[in-house]
């Protein structure tokens, strides 16, 4: 069983407070987008797929950006 140091879990919480911060700023500008573009008057099936694809991105984007590349 591995264990950390406490270095390792500093380094850890901060990152993940970075994570965090940046997944919620980017959700509040997802938002903020797609009322601009319902204002302008694109349609509801373009908004639809515009929500399709930001939510699969973000998370394929959480999926990469937390993977391992310790064996152990």
């Amino acid at each position: 069983m591995a264990t950390q140091t406490t270095s390792e879990s500093d380094a850890f919480y901060k990152q993940l407070g970075r994570m965090y911060g940046t997944y919620t700023g980017g959700f509040i500008a997802f938002v903020v987008f797609l009322a601009i573009l319902e204002q302008v008057g694109v349609p509801n099936k373009v908004l639809g797929y515009f929500f399709v694809f930001f939510t699969l991105a973000g998370y394929a984007i959480i999926g990469v950006a937390t993977r391992t590349a310790q064996i152990s």
